[in-house]
């Protein structure tokens, strides 16, 4: 039987929410990050090194994140809470990172968040 229950909860509807909102836009760093570097006027091999950034700085992002989150004193909530909140301000700034290095900076924040 299916325990419709948990939709009751308004903690649990803002995550989902929060996870549909986000599932959205996770693609569009990796489609435009390319683009954009390009128009700024950096060469191809750097902008596909700072897809690169994004993809190492995921992995090591999961990796320590999933440790953090099973740790006891944690609250998962918050932490989720926060590593959203930092993805969406350096996405927002983003658009003044108009330097390679700003832009891999950029890049690993997103990655890890």
């Amino acid at each position: 039987m299916l325990d419709l229950s948990l939709l009751k909860d308004p903690i649990f509807m803002m995550y989902a929410a929060s996870n549909f909102l986000t599932s959205i836009g996770f693609n569009v760093p990796y489609v435009f990050t390319p683009d954009r570097a390009r128009l700024w006027g950096m060469d191809s091999e750097q902008a596909s090194k700072l897809l690169s950034a994004i993809g190492i700085a995921n992995t090591v992002g999961r990796i320590k994140l999933g440790w953090l989150s099973d740790q006891p004193w944690i609250n998962r909530l918050y932490m989720y809470n926060t590593c959203l909140m930092v993805c969406g301000i350096s996405m927002a700034l983003s658009t003044f990172m108009d330097t390679f290095v700003l832009q891999v900076v950029y890049c690993c924040i997103f990655g890890v968040t």
